[in-house]
């Protein structure tokens, strides 16, 4: 079937496609185009506006998510959310921990540096499949992220369609942290999931979603390094750099268990190449957003024409 050709006799049309093809209906199809431009609608709104008139999270969902409100629903604060997938093998099996994801904390940086207002302070929403990853930035990050580290998480396509109990839970927390994440300033997705690009869709808004490709923390030539500031008494092992608090310059938090940021030079960065590390990477990738048609396509089969 051609998306682009049909509709042309119908008054109503149903069909069911992934959100890359829904954008690409929208965007080429001179029927379904011309009825959303006569109600206000264009390709880049019509998903957050159709998605918000058919489903409201419920009282009883945006009660599992209350600790979060004040600070994401602050309108003098710039939000950024951060969707890091790392995999179905993660969710009930051995977590991925905090070390592990640190491209995506970088990008937070990165981001920070190139949109958040000078006079606003930020903060970083988190969701995660990994549980280990959601744990451990709320220990070395501190106020400077928002997440629910004990959140309910599961794959809500192997939820039975009566959910009740731990599985209605499951899709509480999935609404709840949905609808949060579409209300994020700047959104850093996942490539190969639809989670985050829900949320970020969402939002109305486009030339703010920065998408990370699939398995970056496995991406030749990176290693997450990270110095820690060491505790009372406690010295560098083979698995564990630490410095004294004193020669830190950019501790991740003011006090508690933190790690020292790494330096990134001022000024644009540099040209890359092959042998470039994956610190040049994310600042190449997280300083500018990610085109519309590779958001809305990734994982579909579409392709720009």
């Amino acid at each position: 079937m051609q998306l682009e050709d049909v509709g042309a006799n119908a008054t109503v049309l149903i069909w069911t496609v992934n959100m890359g093809r829904a954008w690409t209906a929208v965007s080429h199809n001179r029927y379904i185009k011309q009825r959303l431009t006569s109600m206000g609608l264009n390709p880049v709104n019509a998903f957050g506006c159709l998605f918000d008139f058919l489903y409201r999270p419920t009282p009883a969902t945006m009660s599992l998510v209350t600790p979060l409100l004040p600070q994401l629903l602050d309108p003098t604060t710039f939000k950024i959310g951060l969707q890091i997938r790392t995999g179905d093998e993660h969710i009930d099996g051995k977590s991925k921990q905090f070390q592990d994801a640190f491209e995506w904390f970088h990008c937070a940086k990165v981001v920070e540096q190139h949109w958040k207002p000078p006079a606003q302070k930020s903060v970083w929403f988190l969701l995660s499949d990994s549980r280990g990853i959601r744990q451990g930035a709320a220990e070395y990050l501190g106020p400077q992220v928002v997440t629910m580290k004990d959140a309910v998480v599961h794959h809500t396509n192997h939820l039975p369609a009566a959910a009740s109990g731990k599985e209605a839970t499951v899709l509480r927390f999935a609404a709840a942290e949905t609808w949060l994440f579409s209300l994020m300033d700047v959104h850093v997705i996942s490539q190969r999931s639809g989670f985050g690009r829900m949320g970020a869709l969402m939002s109305g808004r486009w030339n703010h979603v920065i998408q990370l490709p699939a398995g970056i923390w496995s991406m030749q030539g990176f290693e997450a390094n990270l110095t820690y500031i060491a505790q009372p008494g406690e010295a560098s092992t083979q698995n564990r750099t630490v410095v004294e608090a004193a020669k830190c310059a950019n501790p991740s938090q003011p006090a508690g268990p933190a790690f020292c940021w790494p330096e990134d030079p001022p000024g644009p960065p540099p040209a890359m190449d092959g042998n470039s590390p994956i610190s040049l990477k994310i600042r190449h990738m997280c300083s500018k957003a990610t085109p519309i048609e590779e958001v809305a396509m990734a994982r579909t089969g579409a392709r720009k024409r």
